[in-house]
């Protein structure tokens, strides 16, 4: 009986980016590697790859020029060497994912139990199928869609082959779509009495028909037909259909770092806070410095954090920052936050608006400066402006602080009133520096592997179309 086990491996291709199609029809060469399998050692590591011994019964039927060898193909010829290549850490830069034009991996290490998202909709979903023998039904008996063949003084080895996402897909998918992909087929396994070599052949023909796959394998002489028939029907032979799939998606190259809490920076020793009056559109006069979590009445102006703030939206906010300007016309109030290194990808992110019931106000700007250092000196860039009336409603603001990864920075928050300072309760909901996740685009190598054996009494229908004397010759029964 062929019972399925499914697993995936996977080989990074890294700066090797082979075409992509929803669905690959290839017609090549049948290639047989033959390769010992080494003794069980530790797992390759890059920089330490260990010598694999290969003993080569007979050259492969066709010479693959190097300029012609894909790279997907490399494990044909010794899959140890594949996953040495696949291991190695290409040196790459990222890019955000609003930059991406292909689907998305949110995981670094790439499977088929994850979903993949569209780079810009996350709501739009995909999923990387496996594969599994189809079956269907003759003679009220249900029989796996395979069948080998005579043909001249060879064989032919033709099976169906239908598509399943993962168990752990099963509900999930039903939205998603699939994710484009190629496909190759390759039947491994171990010769008898051979100290452990392992051969490959690879189908040549893999043909979409309808929502099932044909793929076939052609051997061209009779003891290539009677080793296939042994590798189907022995154990010994620890025979495995390895269906491998060829995807491209961007990966993040890093996992998203924890978010800078502004809040936390406002209460910082090293934050300063001054109030004072505007002269012009940036200078003030009359400042006075302002402690952490001053008192609400406090006509000089305030900061503060309090918890459980109804908001002019209506909702309550379990922690804001409250920046109250001067109490004169055109006060102002100005904070300079701690330095902090921007992680990758790093964006400023924020909801500022009233305090629920500041209806008398006459509306305040909300300012957000980034400083940076040049050569050691301090340069400074307003980066968000915001006329904010009391609407009922939070207004959102947002900066792509990318460009600055890696410097120390000081964010500068402030709040300007207007002709009056009358209940301008401004806040600050949930101000943030996020780390954005820098994306690469790149091409994984999925195998869907699963054993194969058939005892060929209890499927004798896959063997039916053998001649009887090449069943005879070949011990075949």
């Amino acid at each position: 009986m062929n019972q399925t086990r499914n697993f995936t491996s996977v080989a990074n291709i890294g700066s090797f980016t082979p075409a992509v199609t929803p669905v690959a029809v290839k017609a090549t060469t049948v290639q047989t590697a033959l390769v010992r399998r080494p003794a069980p050692a530790a797992e390759l590591q890059v920089g330490a790859v260990r010598s694999i011994q290969t003993a080569t019964v007979r050259p492969a039927a066709v010479k693959i020029p190097a300029s012609e060898l894909q790279i997907n193909n490399v494990r044909f010829v010794n899959p140890e060497f594949s996953i040495a290549i696949a291991s190695i850490q290409f040196l790459a830069t990222g890019v955000p994912r609003n930059q991406i034009t292909i689907p998305v991996s949110n995981a670094i290490e790439v499977t088929d139990q994850i979903l993949f998202e569209e780079a810009t909709d996350a709501t739009k979903k995909f999923y990387l199928p496996r594969y599994r023998i189809a079956t269907h039904i003759i003679s009220e008996q249900s029989q796996y869609r395979i069948s080998l063949a005579g043909s001249g003084e060879g064989g032919v080895l033709t099976l169906y082959l239908e598509k399943y996402p993962a168990e752990q897909l099963e509900l999930s998918v039903r939205d998603a779509k699939e994710l484009p992909h190629e496909v190759a087929v390759i039947l491994k396994y171990v010769l008898a009495n051979s100290g452990g070599i392992q051969k490959e052949l690879s189908f040549q023909e893999v043909v979409q028909e309808g929502n099932l796959f044909r793929v076939v394998l052609h051997v061209n002489t009779l003891p290539e037909k009677d080793e296939l028939f042994y590798a189907l029907t022995n154990r010994d032979y620890h025979t495995e259909l390895i269906i491998r799939r060829t995807a491209k998606m961007a990966v993040p190259l890093s996992v998203q770092p924890p978010a800078i809490n502004l809040i936390e920076l406002a209460a910082d020793p090293q934050s300063r806070w001054v109030g004072g009056r505007l002269i012009d559109a940036h200078n003030n006069v009359d400042n006075v410095n302002l402690a952490w979590m001053g008192g609400d009445g406090d006509s000089q102006g305030f900061v503060r954090v309090d918890n459980n703030i109804v908001m002019e939206d209506g909702n309550s906010y379990s922690q804001v920052l409250r920046t109250h300007p001067k109490w004169v016309n055109q006060g102002t109030i100005k904070g300079w936050l701690s330095w902090r290194t921007l992680p990758a990808g790093a964006r400023f992110q924020a909801k500022i608006g009233f305090l629920n019931g500041a209806v008398h106000t006459d509306g305040v700007t909300f300012w957000v400066w980034l400083h940076y250092k040049v050569n050691g000196r301090e340069q400074w860039i307003p980066i968000i402006q915001r006329v904010k009336q009391y609407s009922r409603s939070l207004d959102y603001i947002e900066y792509d602080l990318s460009a600055y990864a890696g410097q120390a920075i000081s964010i500068e928050l402030r709040v300007d009133a207007g002709a009056s300072s009358g209940q301008d309760w401004a806040a600050w909901v949930n101000p943030i520096l996020v780390g954005v996740p820098l994306f690469r685009e790149t091409t994984r190598v999925l195998d869907n592997a699963i054993p194969q054996y058939f005892d060929r009494d209890i499927h004798r229908y896959i063997f039916s179309d053998l001649p009887s004397s090449t069943g005879s010759k070949s011990g075949m029964k």
